[in-house]
């Protein structure tokens, strides 16, 4: 009998701290006052409200300023058309013999098997080895 209360009194010895802190963090608010249509404390299910537009005492004016001339356009650079994106040479890969969809990267031939299964022929493809782009056969 004594055992058992002994027992009892190290499991709520463990137990207790756990259900204070539990209790404390249950109990701590946001902060700020809640407002009406703000939702749960976490903001969820919050109506937006729309913020009021400060009203100017300064009437605008009418008048409007004269265009200024633009310069003819003679006087503006022609910009040069950008060259497009060459194409890499990248190396072709090795197909392995007796097996559909395997390479041999050309990069680390001694490393093993690269799965190409479902890519076209001439995709590339980068080599999980050494980070480098080959083109399947």
């Amino acid at each position: 009998m004594l055992m058992h209360l002994f027992a009892m009194i190290r499991h709520l010895i463990i137990l207790a701290p756990i259900a204070l802190c539990v209790a404390f963090v249950s109990c701590q608010t946001t902060g700020g006052p809640k407002t009406a249509g703000a939702g749960n404390r976490y903001g969820y299910g919050a109506v937006p409200t729309p913020s009021p537009s400060p009203v100017s005492a300064v009437p605008k004016r009418t008048s409007e300023a004269p265009p200024e001339e633009a310069p003819p356009p003679e006087a503006f650079p022609t910009p040069s058309p950008t060259p497009a994106a060459q194409p890499e040479n990248y190396p072709v890969a090795t197909k392995v013999p007796g097996k559909t969809g395997r390479v041999i990267s050309p990069y680390a031939p001694n490393a093993g098997e690269v799965d190409v299964e479902g890519y076209p022929p001439g995709a590339e493809v980068k080599d999980p080895y050494t980070g480098k782009i080959f083109l399947v056969p």
